[in-house]
């Protein structure tokens, strides 16, 4: 019997068959944490748009001051109040609002940590931050989702599972596979085959089913790491005219 007649028949007895699954079985023990961690993250930004609406407050406008206050304080006083609640910082932007009693929001910086406030107008008083928490909760899963924390390096790190993801998917195929006789039965999963069992043909079955959202998970995910090789491939494929 030739390899490729016990690969159609009797795959178990084949050696690499018996190397793919120890490949499939590490790594899919390591690699699924980072698949958890993807599908979370991308499932809750699929409401991202939601998730900003609600996290957005109203705008903060300040009591109208007195007499003896009714003047606003110029952008320099501003500046200057804010780097002495925030010393060591240097303000480096002053936005203002079409509302003069509504709070000005000031960026400040030391080095490579930065900070936005809200501040008063009249009186020059911090009033917080001027990002609620929720939109940095959200903005943050955002980018954890995307480049894992880490900018470009990291969405090409993504780009890199994304392929792996691929691999594991057409790894797990390759095991799945029972020979051309039992092939079938593999389609589904058996309850009165004990736990063992049926968690191994539960996992089988959905691998198998859900293949197809794995590719295309998969190509998206290394395009979006990745977009140029994609569009090189494309333009050979097609040239530009």
């Amino acid at each position: 019997m030739t390899f490729g007649q016990r690969w159609i028949r009797q795959p178990q007895t084949i050696w690499l068959r018996k190397a793919i699954f120890q490949i499939h079985l590490w790594s899919g023990i390591g690699f699924g944490l980072y698949v958890l961690m993807a599908s979370v993250t991308g499932s809750v930004l699929v409401y991202s748009n939601e998730l900003f609406r609600a996290a957005t407050r109203d705008p903060i406008v300040v009591a109208t001051p007195g007499p003896r206050l009714g003047t606003r304080l110029s952008d320099e006083q501003l500046k200057a109040a804010a780097m002495s609640a925030y010393p060591g910082y240097k303000a480096v932007t002053l936005s203002h609002e079409r509302n003069p009693n509504q709070a000005v929001t000031i960026s400040l910086k030391a080095g490579s940590r930065a900070k936005s406030r809200l501040f008063n107008p009249y009186t020059g008083a911090d009033l917080g931050n001027s990002v609620p928490w929720g939109i940095w909760l959200v903005s943050r899963t955002m980018e954890l989702h995307d480049d894992l924390l880490a900018g470009p390096t990291g969405r090409e790190v993504n780009g890199t599972g994304a392929l792996l993801l691929l691999l594991l998917g057409f790894s797990g195929i390759v095991v799945w596979w029972p020979g051309i006789k039992a092939w079938r039965r593999n389609l589904t999963a058996h309850r009165k085959t004990g736990w063992r069992r049926f968690i191994w043909e539960l996992h089988g079955m959905i691998g198998f089913w859900s293949l197809g959202f794995l590719v295309v998970f998969g190509v998206s995910g290394a395009y979006l790491g990745d977009p140029q090789p994609f569009q090189d491939l494309a333009d050979r494929i097609q040239p530009a005219t």
